[in-house]
């Protein structure tokens, strides 16, 4: 879930795949691009993912996109999404199994009505109890941005705004 498995080398001569070969686990969320070697395909032998952005997939799966999801430098290492990339806010949401919930930056997950594809949340800020509120949010309702349920009722605080319930 929320992966970006990018530019990677398959360094054995045989290699079926240059991105996930033989991945029995959930494939959600992720970008899946320029991994190498170009003339395999980039998934082979696993999961069927959704909404994820793959490069040159012809599989099934739901809500998948086969675009360039632009990165903000893939030369430099740099797989944020840049702006007007068509994997922002295109993943699912509500598929969340393990708190906290941050991108790989710390940032709060949710920063638009849909999670983005990837490892990064494009526009995000930080999140430190990772209960999908960000900190400066967390402050302007008066909820603690160390605690990820202020009102201690077993929902978390970004949680309960989606819900329109009140976190304190």
């Amino acid at each position: 879930l929320q992966n970006t498995i990018a530019d990677n080398v398959a360094h054995y001569i045989y290699s079926a795949s240059g991105g996930l070969d033989q991945c029995g686990g959930t494939i959600r969320n992720c970008v899946i691009w320029g991994n190498l070697p170009q003339n395999k395909p980039q998934i082979l032998q696993s999961s069927v993912p959704s909404y994820s952005c793959i490069q040159d997939w012809t599989g099934d799966g739901t809500g998948n996109l086969v675009v360039d999801p632009l990165f903000a430098s893939a030369l430099d290492g740099d797989y944020h999404l840049r702006a007007g990339s068509p994997c922002i806010d295109a993943g699912v949401n509500g598929h969340w199994w393990t708190w906290p919930q941050r991108d790989l930056d710390g940032n709060c997950r949710l920063a638009g009505p849909r999670v983005d594809m990837g490892c990064y949340e494009n526009g995000s800020s930080p999140d430190t109890d990772g209960d999908l509120l960000a900190d400066a949010d967390e402050l302007s309702l008066g909820s603690d941005p160390d605690a990820a349920d202020t009102d201690s009722d077993g929902l978390r605080d970004g949680v309960e705004i989606m819900r329109g319930s009140d976190p304190l």
